[in-house]
């Protein structure tokens, strides 16, 4: 499943691990959309790093399973919607200033998360929904969504399954009941987060978990190196499970973590120079694992496999001999990896310009895709 939120500075209690706070101070129109997409880069094979904005103070880059369809969420612009080289704004009904995508399924045609509105004072308070071919239906109320599957027909909220067809269909609780909800398998069937292992949200202690009705509420626990963990997606069956790990008296020493039926809670370090890292995303095997790598002046997005271990998305894209941002206005290709195709040749996130405004990217090395994905740099 593709990643969805902000995901700096999770190392703290939580009572809900996404989404996070909506209080972005915003009156976001969509008639400036074309003003903010306008500034892209184009290479000439269709593939390597491609800009989908330009000029945002803060920006969230999410791609579909299926690499065709990326979501873009930018503080001044709202969300948006990118297919085939073309930008649509997510629908937003009257009464609402913008919407905010949470996740997509595995075709692009459904997604959730909240619409939001902005008081004169400048206080944001919002509503959640689901869209189905960006038409916007309202959840039941209380449930706050925080995954939605393959299919589309499943979504996962803090503490259960709901299905478009058949109301909530199944709940769970912690052993302390105090978790959060960060993902559901495409499958619709397992859901990650982590949990409270000494009931307290003031003492740092959590650990990843897995959930499903078949195997029941299962701690994933950490690796020898490590007190806490954070589970932050999972694959399609469920089997893979990646996050990070850290250490309770120093939660800035941050690792990527990969947790697997097979072998358990694996660290999968972080680059050469960096000390922290973070696995945000994974793809429909568990193979390819995306997130970011931090420690020096500018952030990384990483990309890890087996075979490769962790490197950057630069490194990734220069290996397969296709082309990178141009580094006199970017620093790096990618400073965060959020999203990961079902493939893994499709990552979506976000770097920074020379102004140190941040930018929605795409990254890409092979025309195996769509062919909505041939022209994405738009014409």
């Amino acid at each position: 499943m593709q990643e969805k939120r902000n995901f700096a500075c999770l190392d703290f209690p939580l009572n809900s691990l996404k989404p996070l706070s909506l209080t972005v101070l915003v009156l976001a129109g969509f008639s400036a959309l074309p003003a903010v997409v306008a500034a892209q880069e184009r290479s000439p094979t269709g593939v390597g790093a491609q800009i989908l904005s330009e000029g945002t103070a803060s920006v969230q880059t999410i791609v579909s399973g299926d690499g065709a369809v990326a979501f873009i969420y930018a503080t001044r612009n709202g969300s948006y919607i990118y297919k085939g080289g073309q930008y649509s704004p997510v629908a937003v009904p009257e009464g609402y200033d913008y919407a905010w995508v949470y996740d997509v399924n595995q075709d692009g045609s459904a997604w959730i998360g909240a619409l939001v509105s902005v008081d004169s004072e400048g206080y944001s308070s919002s509503e959640y929904v689901v869209w189905n071919d960006n038409v916007a239906t309202f959840l039941p109320e209380g449930l706050t969504p925080q995954a939605i599957s393959d299919e589309g027909d499943v979504i996962a909220f803090g503490g259960g399954l709901w299905s478009q067809t058949e109301g909530t269909i199944a709940t769970f609780t912690s052993p302390e009941n105090l978790f959060g909800v960060e993902d559901l398998s495409g499958n619709g069937k397992t859901v990650v987060g982590s949990h409270s292992t000494d009931g307290s949200n003031l003492k740092y202690s959590y650990e990843a978990y897995r959930w499903s009705e078949e195997t029941g509420f299962e701690s994933l626990g950490t690796s020898p190196e490590f007190e806490d963990s954070r589970a932050m997606a999972v694959n399609r069956d469920g089997s893979i499970v990646v996050g990070y790990e850290y250490d309770q008296q120093a939660p800035s020493r941050r690792i990527a973590s990969r947790w697997s039926e097979s072998k358990g809670m694996v660290s999968l370090g972080t680059l050469d120079g960096y000390t922290r890292s973070m696995a945000l995303d994974v793809n429909a095997d568990g193979s390819v694992v995306v997130g970011s790598a931090s420690g020096q002046e500018i952030d990384q997005g990483v990309r890890w496999t087996e075979s490769t271990g962790m490197i950057s998305i630069d490194q990734w894209l220069s290996d397969a001999g296709v082309e990178l941002l141009d580094e006199s206005v970017y620093p790096t290709s990618m400073t965060q990896a959020n999203s990961v195709s079902d493939d893994g040749e499709v990552v979506a996130g976000e770097t920074i310009n020379a102004s140190g405004d941040e930018v929605a990217v795409l990254a890409r090395i092979s025309h195996s895709h769509p062919a909505s994905l041939a022209d994405w740099a738009g014409g």
